[in-house]
């Protein structure tokens, strides 16, 4: 999934994990440009879903049972207790199989009030070759 305005800001490097996406076959959507039949369709149709820890939460209530999550988990969330309290259990009550990618803590893009991380694209590939098959 990707994401447009300040949001897209979180991910450092989300073009390169676009390309890696892309590159293997995969879709990239903005979530925010999908009707909610779109949004109904995509994701259900998704065996593997690549997102920010939010939107991948929202976007799992739409698949099914056997689809996989790559949840891109900002550092600093794993600070806070929300993400301990509610997170976890929140995502383990949506999906089978949850992947957590925990980023490098990076500087904030310019203008972004928001902390943003660098994500392994090694990590990331092997997950999807391993839960592609």
């Amino acid at each position: 999934m990707k994401r447009s305005g300040t949001s897209s800001r979180r991910i450092r490097n989300s073009s390169d994990i676009e390309a890696l996406v892309e590159g293997l076959g995969g879709l990239c959507v903005d979530p925010s440009t999908l009707s909610f039949d779109q949004k109904l369709k995509t994701f259900q149709g998704s065996k593997i879903l690549i997102g920010d820890g939010s939107s991948t939460i929202n976007a799992a209530l739409f698949m099914r049972g056997d689809s996989h999550l790559i949840s891109l988990t900002d550092p600093l969330a794993l600070a806070n207790d929300d993400f301990f309290l509610g997170g976890f259990p929140y995502l383990d009550s949506i999906s089978q199989q949850t992947s957590f990618v925990i980023g490098t803590h990076a500087k904030p893009l310019e203008g972004s009030p928001l902390s943003s991380a660098i994500y392994p694209l090694s990590v990331i590939s092997k997950l999807i070759e391993i839960h592609s098959s």
